[in-house]
């Protein structure tokens, strides 16, 4: 599982996570395809300033999983 943990505020992030429900699943695709091949920064995981297939693959590493 690819996650981040903030200490400051003791926030865990899961990669992938685009609605922050604690899970990886079609709502985040719904979300990430809704802005493919745009510059948004929520679902640009890379931040490589476009929305495509490296930043669903790193999507995919975390489906179906939750924290």
């Amino acid at each position: 599982m690819k996650s981040c943990t903030h200490d400051a505020q003791n926030i865990t992030l899961l990669v992938g996570d685009l609605n922050g429900d604690r899970t990886v699943n079609g709502a985040d695709w719904t979300i990430m395809a809704s802005v493919w091949f745009t510059a948004d920064a929520v679902a640009d995981i890379n931040s490589d300033g476009i929305v495509n297939s490296i930043d669903f693959s790193l999507m995919n590493a975390n489906w179906g999983r939750s924290i």
